[in-house]
């Protein structure tokens, strides 16, 4: 316990805003609570678990998909077991690995720390988490990429490893963080390869001469909008960057999906109009972050008004959809209940974003969200739980990908808004 504590006390004292005391008690809240989880990632290495781990697992899938009536009705057993104790079935699968989207979330979380801060070993901290992303990309394909760590059963099939435009380019957005601060060519290099991938080795579906939808990953040709923005979104960066107008005609080309499709009060459904049956009509509070996010970046990148409008709108709908009056974050709109720890992430992070152009909506979203975040979903050892329940049963399993990365990335992004 001491060890623990010294640990914490340490980290605190890191996170100490450059130059200035704390100027509020959210920003005091918001480093406490991101030293907290810092110490628990210090603790527990870069391994961890994931809510999609034990599914992509042979004989998981086997049982899922099979049709026997036999079978079906005695899966329930053990598919119960791994709902209700869900930490004890990932112990005895042994399904713990490292997951690239995670470290690439721990690369920008630790590189807007160092910024905070000024304390370099934030930096070396991120430089470790590109120098393992670097040397475990995915095999066999166009430029740079990575996937995930388990085999994922979709509406097709996708094998672990296969590289997937949201894990790189979560990975790319901390590869890019690195090569600003440090202008260190690798990591340069290394943003423009997966560009290369991006633009090469995805499928695209043409829907005019001005628009297009990359696909999620080399294997399917789905229409997502959160998975087409992230790369219109990246292509756009590093081009304006690069001075690659290739790059950047893409970029706005797969951005003007997303503008066709945006719904008259400013929301985008998941999956695009022509593939909509899919789950008809859904909308989710962590996706819509992603999507007004990767709109905005679109923005910055291309001065388009056109995404700078899409994205302002966007974001009111977020906060009246998915931010309760007391700070509750709801993942679907108007249900607070179940709590998903990846929302509340996304209920920080978006904002936090945003406070750029919407500074006073964006810290009544943050002030509101952030002391409910911690009083509901923090662990007593830092750690973020998965989801909670009405009735207050709480699933504590710290996931590494879906909570604690994206937490830290979401606390990071906050401090560094709240440092100015």
């Amino acid at each position: 316990p001491q060890a623990v504590l010294t640990c914490m006390s340490l980290s605190a004292e890191r996170i100490k805003m450059k130059n200035q005391p704390d100027v509020s008690p959210l920003a005091s809240l918001a480093r406490e609570t991101c030293a907290r989880l810092e110490a628990w990632v210090e603790r527990n290495g870069w391994e961890g678990y994931d809510p999609y781990d034990i599914q992509g697992t042979g004989w998981y899938m086997a049982l899922a998909r099979s049709r026997s009536l036999i079978v079906r009705a005695a899966r329930k057993g053990p598919f119960w077991l791994i709902h209700r104790y869900p930490m004890l079935a990932r112990k005895v699968v042994r399904v713990k690995a490292i997951n690239p989207k995670g470290m690439g979330l721990f690369t920008t979380a630790f590189c807007r720390l160092f910024e905070v801060t000024g304390d370099e070993a934030y930096l070396r901290r991120a430089k470790e988490c590109a120098e393992w992303l670097l040397k475990n990309p995915s095999k066999g394909y166009t430029g740079l990429s990575w996937g995930y760590p388990f085999d994922w059963q979709s509406v097709v099939f996708i094998p672990r490893g296969t590289p997937s435009s949201v894990v790189s380019t979560a990975v790319g957005d901390g590869l890019w963080h690195l090569a600003r601060l440090t202008g260190e060519a690798r990591y340069r290099d290394a943003c423009a390869e997966l560009c290369r991938f991006l633009a090469e080795g995805l499928n695209r579906t043409v829907i005019d001469d001005e628009t297009v939808c990359f696909s999620y990953t080399p294997v399917d040709n789905f229409l997502v909008h959160n998975a087409n923005l992230f790369t219109a979104e990246y292509l756009a960066r590093i081009g304006a960057e690069t001075g690659n107008a290739e790059w950047s005609e893409m970029g706005v080309r797969a951005g003007n999906y997303a503008l066709r499709e945006q719904n008259e009060d400013g929301s985008i459904f998941y999956w695009g109009r022509e593939q909509n049956e899919n789950a008809p009509n859904h909308r989710d509070c962590y996706h819509s972050g992603f999507e007004i996010r990767c709109l905005w970046g679109l923005w910055k990148a291309t001065r388009d008004e056109r995404f700078r409008a899409a994205a302002l709108k966007y974001f009111q709908f977020f906060k009246s959809a998915y931010i309760g009056a007391n700070g509750e974050v709801m993942n679907l709109p108007g249900r607070i209940y179940p709590v998903d720890i990846h929302a509340c992430a996304e209920a920080l992070l978006c904002p936090a974003v945003m406070s750029e152009t919407e500074p006073e909506d964006s810290f009544d979203i943050i002030s509101k969200a952030l002391p409910w975040v911690v009083e509901t979903m923090q662990n007593s050892d830092g750690s973020f739980a998965y989801m909670a329940f009405e009735g207050g049963r709480i699933d504590r399993t710290p996931y590494i990908r879906w909570g604690q990365a994206w937490m830290l990335r979401a606390l990071a992004e906050t401090l560094f808004v709240l440092r100015k």
